[in-house]
């Protein structure tokens, strides 16, 4: 949560200094770059959760979790390479601003410091230390927003600003290898052991991969046919969509872990219990949440951020819906997984990220920035609607269908009053936020 809260933190400085433009410059840049983590991974990260959790040989696993970060290392340094060499190319299809491929060139170094982080993320979740890896997260969110409220107040621009970016990443991949490895004997070169985990990880690429094209691939499309003052509109409602995200991952984070140890010990029971807990303690976060973006996302524009942004608050309710699906379907995800089903669905991934590149091609230049927010839409109701097909426990056997059907009913009452009292400004906001938390806890115990 803490990572997340960073964007948000952050969202009205980037705003205001950036502007449309330049926000949009930063968010396509980000977007690019993200798809290239899933393929630098090679599916490791799921590997690691699903091989070394519950392990207690701690030599061996360690080896294991060292040799693959050097094959991280190893093709997130060649993908970044790839883009430095051909920033002036992805600069005229993507971006379209005199400087993109600079900032591109530059922001690329990211690839190898986000990919290792994401491995090292991975194996504290295995290990259950969410402590270590939380305290990593403040120091990381404290970092960013302080690099943010310095660098672009005095006025030293969008580039200063990813270099600065590119120090926090590495002081933080500095601090997780330093919690994980013993010591630095440790981290020599090592291919073999982790030769495994690359077998079970690479048809995940595919899944890692569709599933960033399926929440970032509406920029990129949107790059290529509009402009950079489109994807910064877009990107600004889409991180307030990401709210639902940002409430369910905390909850969701050690749900892998515990789902893979109860299969592990075949306890069916066990596994539906976790899952039935996980659905309502996250439903009743993230369903009155969504109810309150409906209400004040274009209050939420146009205070935090600058009218020209206000345009996009009718995607920030579709966004919200397709991302609260997609939390709230976590377990059979997983199931999937679990079951070594990852071919099938590393397959439904991709077919779905090629079904929300389709949508947009058709809807983007028909209705811009709501097409984009369609596409996605469309793309995980398929997404969503095939993974619980095929899995095998039902809707009542996963979900905790009352207790969602009662916190849908009073995030609608919730809704209705904070619809009713908001006003624009900063007071404003924080009022209606907070009759809304009021409201919705006097609805849902009533």
């Amino acid at each position: 949560i803490f990572l997340y809260s960073s964007g948000f933190i952050t969202f009205p400085i980037m705003t205001k200094y950036l502007g449309t433009s330049n926000y949009g410059v930063f968010s396509q840049v980000l977007t690019l770059v993200s798809l290239t983590i899933p393929l630098a991974g090679l599916g490791l990260g799921t590997a690691i959760v699903k091989y070394t959790a519950g392990r207690e040989d701690k030599q061996t696993v360690n080896r294991e979790f060292v040799s693959a970060l050097w094959w991280g290392l190893t093709v997130s340094f060649v993908l970044t390479f790839f883009f430095m060499v051909f920033a002036p190319q992805i600069n005229s299809w993507f971006i379209k601003t005199s400087d993109g491929d600079v900032i591109l060139i530059f922001f690329a170094f990211n690839i190898v410091l986000l990919t290792l982080q994401k491995l090292c993320m991975e194996f504290f979740r295995a290990k259950h230390e969410v402590l270590k890896l939380s305290s990593l997260q403040v120091v990381q969110t404290i970092l960013n927003v302080i690099a943010v409220g310095i660098v672009l107040p005095f006025g030293w621009g969008l580039l200063a600003l990813v270099k600065a970016q590119i120090i926090i990443n590495f002081i933080t991949l500095v601090l997780q290898l330093y919690l994980l490895v013993d010591k630095a004997s440790d981290l020599m070169p090592d291919y073999r052991t982790a030769l495994p985990l690359v077998r079970f990880g690479i048809p995940l690429v595919i899944a890692g991969t569709g599933n960033v094209f399926l929440n970032s691939g509406d920029r990129v499309i949107l790059g290529y046919f509009m402009n950079a003052d489109a994807v910064g509109i877009y990107s600004a409602a889409y991180t307030w969509g990401l709210v639902i995200v940002s409430l369910a991952s905390p909850l969701n984070f050690n749900l892998y872990p515990k789902l893979s140890e109860k299969w592990n010990q075949m306890d069916t029971h066990g596994l539906i219990d976790i899952a039935n807990e996980t659905s309502r303690i996250v439903g009743m976060i993230v369903i009155p949440a969504f109810i309150g973006l409906l209400a004040i996302g274009d209050i939420i524009l146009f205070t935090l951020a600058s009218p020209e942004f206000v345009v996009g608050a009718s995607c920030i309710g579709i966004i919200a819906f397709a991302l609260l699906l997609d939390q709230l379907s976590a377990t059979p995800h997983y199931i999937l997984m679990i079951e070594g089903r990852s071919v099938f669905y590393s397959t439904i991934q991709i077919v779905s990220a090629v079904l929300n590149l389709i949508f947009n091609l058709i809807l983007i230049p028909v209705a811009g920035i709501v097409g984009a927010a369609v596409s996605t839409l469309l793309a995980y109701l398929f997404l969503e609607g095939v993974i619980w097909w095929n899995v095998k426990y039902s809707f009542g056997e996963l979900l905790d269908i009352k207790s969602l059907l009662k916190q849908f009913l009073a995030a609608l009452c919730m809704g209705g009053v904070v619809f009713l009292i908001k006003k624009p400004g900063i007071y404003g906001l924080f009022f209606s936020v907070f009759a809304g938390m009021i409201s919705y806890i006097l609805f849902l115990f009533l």
